[in-house]
């Protein structure tokens, strides 16, 4: 099924379909996620990076397997500068003294994989060097910082030597993102082309190849699906009120509205059930004020 295709044609059939695939997929993650949090750094590929549109729940998926999990970890936004995700690795490490393992989950890294020079930083923190270099001048910086940041930042700097160095070997890291590694041949396609974002994507796939690497790329059903196995998996709604005629009266809107909808997470999932617990007699017309198009 396209996109194209209006939901309101499709029998039960492609609904079945488009949730038995999101589960899977949904499935296939979580495992992915517990066999990652099992590993040390010292395993084949530990690092892991999920992709996939806003809104299906990527961070939470990955914060409940953490924890879950024996390991300790630490989650640091990707959507801020690279000076100022060196500087969150800086405190982690200065803090960790002895460098025990923790699993790093940096959350939305989309930012960081707008610049060659981020880009190359990162994969010297997966593989090869194992370690987060900024090599920048830190004189007007490094005085603005708090006590407690400045004495990480000077940990990790060297005399003579500009910027400072972190040490990742003990680190696994864990990225989140809306946009997706290209594979070698997309790389491929763009290097015959040559295109001005070749570049960005050569290094973009030097990542992917550092990682263990899932891309969650739904059709619309499916993305439908993912949202009925995350509002039926969940004990959120049921908390809310909500028995399982109304979760999926909730979910047949949705449905049936796809195309008009102005958003499609579950987020939005959560939103029409807050209307429908607190406006039981109006909740279809409140609906269709509040989402469609």
């Amino acid at each position: 099924m396209t996109s194209k295709t209006t939901f309101s044609s499709l029998e039960g059939e492609d609904k079945y379909r488009a949730f038995s695939y999101a589960q899977m997929k949904r499935d296939r993650i979580n495992d992915a996620l517990f066999r990652t949090i099992a590993l040390k750094q010292t395993d084949l590929y530990p690092h892991m990076y999920i992709s996939g549109p806003p809104g299906l729940g990527k961070t939470h998926m990955v914060t409940v397997n953490l924890e879950g999990g024996d390991t300790p970890y630490v989650t640091i936004s990707g959507n801020q500068s690279l000076f100022a995700f060196g500087l969150a690795l800086c405190v982690l490490q200065h803090t960790n003294t002895n460098l025990d393992p923790v699993f790093v989950f940096v959350d939305d890294v989309d930012f960081l994989l707008t610049d060659g020079d981020c880009l190359n930083t990162l994969k010297n923190c997966l593989e090869g060097q194992k370690r987060f270099v900024y090599e920048k001048y830190l004189t007007l910086t490094i005085n603005n910082l708090d006590e407690d940041h400045k004495a990480a930042v000077e940990h990790f700097s060297q005399a003579g030597k500009m910027g400072f160095s972190v040490p990742t070997h003990n680190l696994i890291f864990i990225f989140t993102s809306n946009i997706r590694l290209p594979d070698d041949k997309e790389v491929i396609q763009a290097i015959q082309k040559a295109t001005g974002r070749s570049k960005i994507l050569i290094h973009r796939n030097a990542i992917r190849n550092r990682v263990r690497n899932y891309d969650i790329q739904l059709t619309d059903a499916e993305h439908w699906g993912w949202l009925y196995h995350a509002a039926h998996s969940s004990n959120t709604l049921s908390a809310m009120g909500l028995e399982r005629p109304q979760i999926n009266n909730i979910l047949d809107f949705i449905w049936d509205n796809w195309h008009r909808l102005s958003e499609h997470s579950v987020r939005t999932v959560l939103k029409m059930a807050d209307i429908y617990v607190h406006h039981a007699h109006s909740y279809t017309e409140i609906w269709k004020m509040d989402f469609l198009n």
